[in-house]
């Protein structure tokens, strides 16, 4: 699996259009980007350390509420 290739396309045509929206300069976008995306490691590090007990629907509920798409 080429991680660095599936990173760098997520960024390019995902995350960078999302923060040019949001006005997010160059200098910042790398920052904002590592932030989501450690939250989210973590949450699913959470879920897995619980031996994925929870359903994955709250896992992702939990993981949009945190990105601000959720009520």
């Amino acid at each position: 699996m080429n991680t660095a290739g599936t990173f760098r396309k997520l960024f390019e045509n995902i995350f960078s259009p999302i923060l040019d929206r949001f006005h997010c300069s160059e200098r910042e976008k790398p920052y904002i980007i590592m932030f989501y995306l450690n939250g989210l490691i973590a949450i699913v590090k959470q879920w897995i350390s619980g031996d994925c007990k929870d359903g994955i629907d709250g896992v992702i509920e939990v993981c949009l509420r945190c990105v601000g798409r959720g009520e």
